[in-house]
């Protein structure tokens, strides 16, 4: 995927921390002062990308692989209100092949899938190619462009540090004693994004600053919608990833079969099972 359609190599995590707080980001430009995976108390004024839409009377869904699901968790008086559009990825593969996908589709994985160390990488392999095929595959395919990416790190190293941010809003970090001061003024460590879509540039690597809000910026952009918070109306949507005047991939290319090997799941749990067991005798 990565060779063949466009890459970002500065496509930065929204927050230097984890999987909840780079989520928010994405559907709703801050983490409402959250730096840890936990969820903001139920407001009376819920703010995202999906609210935006369902005002605009723009279509959207979101397919989760599992319940209950972090969205849920931290939308949930829209859950109430919306709840039909809350769906499965069963549902997402019926929908893209009966052409019936939504303007926005939210698509994010379960636990089973995820890349973190001690998973079968194999297994988050093929999640995302059988997402990307159902895409291809799709009658809608001529007019999607769908982004691939990680919602943080999983702690692995990087030597490019993070870049200076804008930070979303006046709510400051929730911080306990033992967490180091700070403000949500930098990005996080770089995780990978790419385009795949008809109008992405072949072969093509972005050099811009990027993160989660330039997503957001973008899907805010193709429906006309105002930026949620000054994270994401500074943010750089993704434009120069695409060619919209000359399409290369109007018939999709033929995705290589992603398969899971239970001899690498076996041997991947066995390693993690010593590994942490160690941790644990030696005290670390």
């Amino acid at each position: 995927m990565a060779n063949t359609f466009a890459i970002a190599d500065h496509y930065h995590a929204s927050v230097a921390s984890s999987t909840y707080p780079n989520r928010m980001y994405m559907i709703a430009g801050t983490s409402f002062g959250h730096i840890i995976n936990d969820t903001p108390p139920p407001r009376d004024e819920e703010r995202s990308i999906f609210h935006q839409l369902e005002l605009a009377g723009e279509s959207w869904e979101i397919f989760t692989a599992s319940k209950p699901t972090f969205e849920e968790q931290i939308l949930p008086k829209l859950r109430v209100e919306k709840g039909e559009h809350f769906l499965t990825t069963d549902d997402f593969f019926k929908a893209a092949k009966q052409g019936k996908l939504p303007s926005f589709s939210w698509v994010t994985s379960a636990g089973l899938h995820n890349e973190h160390p001690q998973k079968n990488i194999q297994a988050g392999q093929r999640f995302v190619a059988q997402i990307i095929d159902a895409v291809m595959k799709s009658p809608n395919w001529k007019r999607t462009a769908l982004f691939f990416m990680y919602d943080e790190h999983g702690g692995f190293y990087d030597h490019v540090p993070p870049p200076k941010a804008c930070p979303p809003d006046e709510i400051q970090p929730i911080l306990e004693a033992k967490d180091v001061p700070g403000k949500f003024d930098r990005l996080g460590v770089r995780v990978p994004m790419i385009v795949i879509s008809p109008y992405a540039k072949k072969h093509y690597v972005s050099h811009t600053v990027f993160d989660h809000t330039s997503i957001l910026r973008f899907v805010q952009a193709r429906f006309n919608l105002p930026a949620l918070t000054a994270r994401d109306a500074h943010a750089r949507p993704p434009i120069d990833m695409f060619d919209f005047e000359h399409p290369a991939f109007t018939t999709p290319p033929v995705l290589p079969k992603a398969v899971v090997d239970p001899r690498f799941l076996n041997q991947c749990e066995d390693t993690a099972r010593t590994h942490y067991t160690n941790e644990a005798a030696t005290g670390k």
